[in-house]
């Protein structure tokens, strides 16, 4: 338990600071839940009770003489209690929103790190997880951690106070009657807890687990509809998020029940509590008239501890559930520090001149014995087109990820300008745009997809349509309906292969790039587009430094030199004509 709520408290932050005003507050709500109980029953025995309300009448005059008579003591108490509970209302209100505030708070704070912290991992390590996982982490396990921990958490130290209070008056008013409440209530509350704790713990896991599979179902059978539907293998994903739907609304189901069940057992031994207390009254040959103030305060404050308890018993059920989730949340804020990747080198306006790579090494950490790359030299220079080809597995892709700076070779070393790259690596990617296969698109107007990044009101439309002139796109804009608010869909599904493409280079233009990355970017068009990109390309040549990842060798053709690689070495580099 201990681990546990040292991990609950690493993840608030610097919100800890927030507690103790929160704190302050829930003791305010206690005082006047506690004068809310103190003054019924006085109440009840003045209206019950001619000599009880005499005895009262004195003992009010006693401090402030003639403050009241038989006449007015009972409006007067009645205006009290109401202007009291009135009072209660309105904290009671601030206290529900100082709550759901805070755990709101921490919902969307979290949100925000883990964004910030998975952007920043290691491109070898993020690649270690599948996608579906982070979104999990963000959307589910935050609001596990948020709701079912924090409010909840809060919710019972509010409640808490508030009991811990009512029961030092009600031991003060007597004693006898609360030990028999605990005697009753508290081992039946342990002996429930103890026989589902674990059980409760086991479920939260297998929920997590099954919530996992249903994002990640979702996302794969979504993202691969088009296939899927082609070899007809839409049950598959279907199943997947059935049966992992099901399982976790089971979990859910046995969870809720069991937090559901101490409320009424409560009810129930508080019930058994009072008549004891009356039978005993009773037994005493004690007046039932003289007991009714003891048996309505205690009444009162028992219809008022029932449901704080009722909170206590289902919040511990919720927190043993969400264990895991914070577990989780707390292993990925604390761990992506120690790993996460210094991605804010000091940017500097300066022009690319040229970059290198000095016998450069590189594996994955799966994979130590197994080099991706092997003592790789290469050098690039402003306003020079270099081609990098071979067959699939030959290393190209994990190339240009270092050359892109996402990984870090384990030997050699990369030079931007003479410099180390790592330490320049802003300013390097400042001068790079990366331009793959399957081209990057969201699923929001062509203006948008151009000037991604930059809020609606600073978009230079100028700039957006000389971009799109650039890359041979004005005709496609002219055709489109909405022209530069057209929407391309999802992954730009409305465009073609090769507008796509286009679409990219536009966005490399806007941006001022002057350094293109194309990986493979012409592989999956047909003979015609590709052409056309590729004439393109070419007329970029001397105005743009390129780097073209390709399979086929005419897309290289009208690079200055090309390198051939093959099981993660150059094999060898040199001119198109030495080379093809």
């Amino acid at each position: 338990m201990r681990k546990y709520l040292v991990e609950i408290l690493t993840l608030l932050g610097k919100d800890k600071k927030r507690l103790p005003g929160m704190i302050m507050l829930f003791l305010l709500l206690s005082i006047l839940d506690l004068a809310g109980i103190a003054i019924i029953g006085p109440y009840i025995g003045m209206l019950s009770d001619a000599a009880f309300a005499d005895r009262v009448i004195d003992k009010i005059n006693s401090r402030v003489p003639s403050l009241v008579d038989s006449n007015n003591v009972i409006g007067f108490t009645g205006i009290a209690i109401v202007l009291l509970f009135f009072l209660k209302t309105i904290v009671g209100t601030a206290v529900h929103y100082a709550i759901t505030r805070f755990s709101t708070d921490q919902q969307t704070r979290l949100r925000v790190e883990l964004m910030n912290k998975y952007q920043s991992l290691p491109y070898e390590v993020y690649l270690n997880r599948n996608s579906s996982d982070y979104i999990n982490s963000i959307q589910i396990l935050v609001n596990h951690y948020a709701k079912g921990v924090i409010s909840n958490s809060l919710k019972m130290l509010s409640d808490g106070i508030v009991a811990l209070i009512i029961i030092l008056f009600l031991l003060y008013s007597n004693v006898a009657s609360v030990i028999l409440l605990s005697a009753i209530i508290i081992p039946a509350l342990y002996g429930y807890d103890q026989i589902f704790k674990n059980t409760v713990r086991n479920y939260g896991q297998k929920s997590n687990l099954a919530i996992s599979k249903i994002i990640k179902g979702i996302h794969e059978g979504m993202g691969g509809l088009k296939e899927l539907r082609v070899l007809g293998l839409e049950g598959f994903f279907h199943d997947k998020v059935k049966n992992n739907s099901i399982r976790y609304g089971n979990y859910h189901i046995r969870t809720s029940v069991i937090g559901a069940v101490p409320r009424y057992l409560i009810e129930l031994l508080v019930v058994l509590a009072v008549v004891i207390l009356v039978t005993i009254v009773l037994n005493q040959n004690q007046s039932i008239q003289s007991a009714i103030p003891v048996l309505a305060v205690f009444g009162l404050a028992a219809m008022r501890l029932v449901p704080t308890v009722s909170v206590f018993s289902k919040g511990l059920v919720t927190l043993r559930h969400q264990r895991n989730s914070v577990s989780r949340l707390y292993e990925d804020i604390t761990s992506i520090d120690e790993i996460s990747q210094a991605q804010h080198s000091e940017k500097i306006s300066d022009t690319f001149t040229s970059l290198s790579i000095k016998n450069a090494s590189f594996y994955y950490p799966n994979s130590h014995t197994i080099q991706a790359l092997t003592d790789i030299n290469l050098d690039l220079h402003s306003g020079q087109a270099i081609g990098l080809i071979g067959a699939s597995g030959s290393g190209k892709t994990t190339l240009v990820d270092m050359i892109l700076g996402l990984l870090k070779p384990q030997s050699g070393e990369l030079l931007y300008n003479g410099k180390p790259l790592e330490e320049t690596l802003s300013t390097w990617r400042s001068h790079v745009a990366y331009i793959p296969q399957d081209a990057f698109l969201i699923d929001d107007s062509l203006k948008r997809n151009i000037a991604l990044g930059v809020v609606d009101q600073d978009i230079d439309n100028e700039k957006v349509l000389a971009s799109l002139k650039a890359a041979r796109l004005s005709d496609l804009v002219e055709a489109m309906p909405e022209g530069l608010d057209t929407i391309v869909g999802e992954r730009g599904v409305r465009l073609s292969g090769g507008q796509k493409q286009r679409v990219s280079l536009a966005r490399a233009f806007y941006h001022d790039r002057d350094v293109l990355v194309l990986d493979e970017a012409t592989s999956a068009l047909d003979d015609t587009t590709e052409d056309e990109i590729v004439s393109e390309i070419r007329q970029l040549k001397g105005k743009k430094t390129m780097i073209v990842i390709a399979h086929r060798l005419s897309t290289v053709m009208h690079c200055d030199c090309i390198y051939r690689l093959g099981d993660g070495e150059v094999l060898e580099s040199g001119s198109p004509e030495d080379i093809i």
